[in-house]
């Protein structure tokens, strides 16, 4: 089977790296696609970029919103059967598509596909690899929850039947939207991990993860809280016992300390930050995680 695969790339002032992103998407080996680009609101030459394209690609410019209000705005113009999702600043390998249409058609009763990625610098130096975890439904819930989101939101493959099912994207959520849409997908659909590095993600300065990290460490910490006290207990606890669902609440302060101190490693190794100012926020947080574990 050869599905419409719809691929939409969000964007805000995203001139410096979105012609790659779109270039990739272009390049892919998998040919069946629709590529929706969404301009929120940026104020460079980003839409003089997306209209550049012609008929290759559909533009859509709408007023400032947030990465998730752009990808659902996309939803709800798209044609295919599958959604994927790349950021303006990131790049696929050119077999990502051909991978995920493979995994789909030997697994037709899954809905919820993923793979892993390559981290790299603002100059695509690979600095570090993301491999995925596999989760299958209540324990993973729970290992996500306790040991943070390991799934990235540029290699999701998601049948679109599943968002009038679960609904969209949340709008409320400035760094996080992947991690709570993922926590959805799996509370309700069997997942499938393809074991292959698909695509590139960027780190740079201005990432939103980067600027603004004090807020996303904590809208972290909010929306895993929010997801324990909204999800059935069947679903979140089942065949736990108290010791492991004591563990879930504090391993929601465990990760938010360890990524806090990622973030900020990541920050000194792209000389964002100071020394001085990383070793002090590093002790502040290590004494908080010492803390949480007494």
């Amino acid at each position: 089977m050869n599905p419409l695969v719809s691929v939409v790339i969000p964007v805000y002032n995203g001139s410096n790296y979105l012609q790659e992103a779109i270039d990739s998407v272009l390049n892919q080996t998998y040919q069946n696609i629709e590529i929706i680009v969404v301009d929120d609101g940026s104020t460079d030459n980003t839409w003089e970029i997306i209209t550049s394209y012609g008929n290759k690609i559909y533009g859509i410019h709408k007023e400032n919103g947030g990465v998730s209000t752009a990808i659902n705005t996309a939803i709800k113009h798209m044609k295919g059967d599958w959604f994927t999702w790349l950021s303006h600043d990131d790049i696929w390998m050119p077999n990502m598509l051909e991978e995920c249409i493979s995994a789909s058609n030997s697994h037709p009763e899954i809905k919820f596909f993923y793979a892993n990625t390559y981290t790299m610098d603002h100059n695509k130096n690979i600095i570090a690899k993301k491999k995925s975890r596999w989760y299958p439904r209540s324990k993973g819930i729970r290992k996500m929850i306790i040991f943070g989101n390991y799934i990235s939101g540029i290699t999701f493959f998601i049948n679109k039947k599943c968002f009038s099912e679960i609904g969209l994207f949340n709008s409320q959520l400035r760094c996080l939207q992947d991690a709570e849409m993922t926590l959805r997908l799996i509370s309700k659909y069997s997942t499938y991990h393809i074991d292959k590095y698909l695509a590139m993600s960027r780190v740079h300065i201005q990432q939103v993860g980067l600027r603004h990290k004090k807020h996303c460490i904590r809208e972290s910490r909010e929306m895993r809280i929010s997801f324990i006290k909204t999800t059935n207990s069947s679903i979140l606890f089942s065949r736990a016992n108290f010791s492991e669902s004591k563990n879930i609440i504090t391993g929601v302060y465990r990760i938010y300390a360890k990524l806090y101190c990622f973030i900020l490693l990541v920050l000194i190794k792209l000389h964002i930050l100071p020394i001085n100012l990383l070793v002090s926020e590093i002790y502040h947080k290590v004494e908080k995680y010492r803390i949480i574990n007494e």
